[in-house]
């Protein structure tokens, strides 16, 4: 009796003895995960470069609309500044002989106030551009305080003396509406801030009223527009915010 002829089992093909040892392999799960990951890190990208667009639009907007409202205020309180030239003569002695050397230096002394209280209400302002919205404010403020007068501190002789009320506000062009009362006395501003503010306004004043020992009372109303920060720098002995 004849036998039926032995199949002799089929061997894999090379494309499949490859697969089958990727699919085994730590290394090339690896390798596919990572390669996953680095195809999705495309839209991200793209994402971000999206993001970071709206981003330095919104801050462009924000200077544009910041530019004709008013930027970041940090309002300064009144400081009381006293200036003098002082005056003095110098004598040294050259070859035996003495010469005489005539000075003159200007010089400031800033007072704070001895007692400080301010108070204000912020009204919250939103303009758009767009798709882009920017909260401006607008700042009703008002201090009142008094100035302890102390002795003067110059070391020379003095000619005439001068003095001013200064008051810091960093953007100007926020300033909309400014009375400044010194003594019981309504006195009129101007910019500058005489070397004590880094911007801001002053009112010139009789240095007469200022005398050592005084007690000059002051009181300030102002209306002022910004964005962003508005922050009260704090100064005097008492200060109540």
């Amino acid at each position: 009796m004849n036998e039926p002829p032995r199949l002799l089992p089929e061997r894999p093909s090379l494309l499949a003895a490859i697969s089958g040892t990727m699919r085994k392999s730590l290394g090339f799960k690896l390798l596919l995960v990572g390669g996953i990951l680095l195809v999705l890190q495309i839209p991200l990208a793209m994402t971000y470069g999206v993001r970071a667009a709206r981003e330095r639009t919104l801050w462009s907007v924000e200077r544009e609309i910041a530019g004709k409202w008013g930027g970041e205020q940090t309002i300064g309180p009144p400081a009381l500044t006293l200036v003098a030239e002082e005056r003095w003569t110098e004598t040294r002695t050259v070859q035996g002989r003495a010469e005489e050397t005539h000075r003159r230096e200007t010089a400031w002394q800033v007072v704070l106030p001895d007692e400080l209280a301010a108070e204000g209400t912020v009204e919250p302002e939103v303009r758009s551009r767009g798709i882009y919205q920017v909260v401006l404010h607008r700042a009703s403020v008002r201090m009142k305080g008094v100035f302890a007068v102390p002795p003067r501190a110059w070391r020379h002789e003095t000619g005439e003396e001068r003095a001013f009320v200064s008051v810091g506000v960093p953007d100007a062009k926020g300033l909309k509406r400014v009375r400044l009362v010194v003594g019981g006395e309504e006195v009129p501003v101007e910019p500058g801030t005489a070397h004590v503010w880094g911007a801001g306004f002053r009112a010139a004043l009789d240095p007469a009223k200022f005398a050592p020992g005084a007690s000059v009372p002051f009181e300030l109303e102002m209306v002022v527009n910004g964005s962003g920060d508005l922050l009260f720098a704090p100064a005097g002995r008492n200060f109540s915010l």
